[in-house]
């Protein structure tokens, strides 16, 4: 393959040699948008392979991305992408330069860390094995009679954990003790629909930092552990009980469930979802719904994946 150089210019493609170059005019959506807001707004980001007037070259990644202000405008900004060819790993040495970083300990790019834990659930229909055969369609999990059974089946379900570890000036005590334990309102980071990601923490560890033309600084270094469950975080349980709703006279009142001679059953039976008892007990199951961690915007919190 033959490395050239490419410069857009007026729509035209000029072959130099050596790699690829792209200009691009991009207008931000707000004003008060920065070069990194910016860059993710743009149509390549590190990494992406050129393409350009119908021409894509996949051993050239984009290497760097450069945003400048128009000076005349607050919106729109030249952005500059360099592609550089990939070279062959056998006739290129290792190189051991340490990636540059920013002075600034809160400008640097944040840490992620993509995890995977396990949760048992309960498993509400499955299918049944007959003959060493499974079904060929769920059916509610009951025993041989047709009822629950007094200790639930459980599977074991994935759970995935991101750690988004960044830089900050002073520890968020106030998003910490507001967000920690809560389920996200809205969908968020463009891929988690509401309801599905838990902040399990937010913690800190104070840094001490020598920064030459700066000097001493003092800042923290905060992780924010979400845990996703594509199952989202309301809680179910089967809808039974000892006693049921009755109307009397139009009054509701609780009687303890019996059986046909007016004997109390003792034990919990099924029931409807409006309190009263499930008889026919190839009567669907009925769970009922609670939510317990509140849910926030997680928006508010300014996590953004730099990729």
């Amino acid at each position: 393959m033959q490395w050239c150089k490419a410069k857009s210019t007026n729509g035209t493609i000029e072959l130099e040699g050596g790699g690829h170059e792209l200009g691009y005019i991009l207008k931000a959506d707000n004003e008060s948008d920065g070069d990194y807001t910016v860059i993710l707004q743009g149509p390549f980001q590190v990494g992406d392979v050129y393409s350009y007037a119908g021409v894509t070259d996949y051993g050239t990644p984009c290497k760097t991305v450069k945003a400048e202000r128009d000076p005349d405008s607050l919106t729109l900004w030249n952005l500059t992408y360099t592609f550089e060819p990939l070279e062959n790993a056998d006739n290129k040495q290792k190189d051991t330069t340490p990636e540059a970083q920013d002075p600034v300990p809160w400008n640097r790019p944040p840490d992620i860390e993509w995890q995977n834990q396990k949760k048992q659930k309960i498993v509400v229909d499955a299918y049944p094995v007959i003959g060493g055969e499974a079904a060929a369609s769920k059916t509610a999990v009951k025993n041989s009679a047709g009822c629950p059974f007094a200790t639930a089946l459980t599977r074991n379900a994935s759970l995935f954990v991101l750690s988004y570890t960044r830089n900050e000036r002073y520890f968020p005590y106030l998003l910490a003790g507001t967000y920690t334990d809560s389920v996200n309102s809205e969908p968020f980071l463009g891929a988690f629909a509401t309801g599905l990601m838990y902040l399990d923490s937010i913690t800190g560890r104070w840094q001490f930092e020598n920064i030459k033309d700066i000097g001493p600084l003092r800042y923290w270094r905060v992780t924010y552990k979400f845990i996703y469950d594509r199952d989202g975080w309301d809680s179910s349980i089967l809808d039974r009980g000892f006693v049921e709703k009755v109307n009397v006279s139009g009054v509701y009142k609780l009687k303890a469930i019996a059986d046909k001679n007016g004997v109390p059953l003792g034990r919990e039976v099924r029931l409807d979802g409006n309190g009263a008892a499930l008889t026919d007990q190839n009567s669907a199951d009925v769970y009922l719904t609670w939510r317990v961690p509140p849910r926030k915007n997680f928006n508010d919190l300014g996590i953004v994946l730099p990729y």
